[in-house]
């Protein structure tokens, strides 16, 4: 729509999503928070810079889907429309509240793998996240994990990664 602020986040959850399961009356929705970072590399070493925390919410099916798949600390890209919303908070004070409305979300491939496959009822497994433990490290089977070959320069340097 005309006029609508288009925005893309990339960063990681900062929190498991609260997801909230629809009812005749409402729709299912999710609201998550994602963090993002920059990073500088200065006089032989990463510098951290400034963190935005982005509050994002997304609906339907979207939000379904999004509970039984992405957890915290996950690194996400969100697709949506920017909104900002006025309240009135506890103590009579008027706030300001900027948010995005995601369109699109999905799991960022810079340091994981994904499979895709068809949602033939998320709504069903939402709350519930199909996770099988990994034996060896008690850590999710879906661990992110870096290579050297992501960031040559880097390895070849002897630096950290900037994540």
């Amino acid at each position: 729509m005309a006029g609508e602020i288009i925005i893309t986040v990339i960063g990681n959850l900062t929190a498991a999503p609260d997801y909230y399961a629809g009812t005749p009356e409402k729709s299912a929705f999710i609201a998550f928070t994602v963090a993002q970072n920059t990073r500088v590399f200065r006089n032989g070493e990463w510098r951290d810079g400034n963190t935005v925390f982005m509050r994002c919410t997304a609906f339907g099916e979207l939000a379904a889907n999004m509970a039984a798949t992405l957890d915290r600390g996950d690194r996400v890209i969100v697709y949506g429309r920017m909104q900002q919303r006025e309240y009135t908070d506890r103590e009579d004070v008027r706030r300001t509240s900027t948010e995005v409305i995601a369109d699109e979300i999905g799991p960022s491939l810079r340091y994981a793998t994904a499979a895709i496959g068809e949602a033939a009822n998320a709504a069903a497994s939402a709350p519930e996240k199909q996770r099988t433990p990994d034996k060896t490290t008690g850590t999710s089977a879906r661990k992110r994990t870096r290579s050297p070959k992501s960031e040559p320069a880097l390895a070849e340097a002897g630096a950290k990664a900037p994540f």
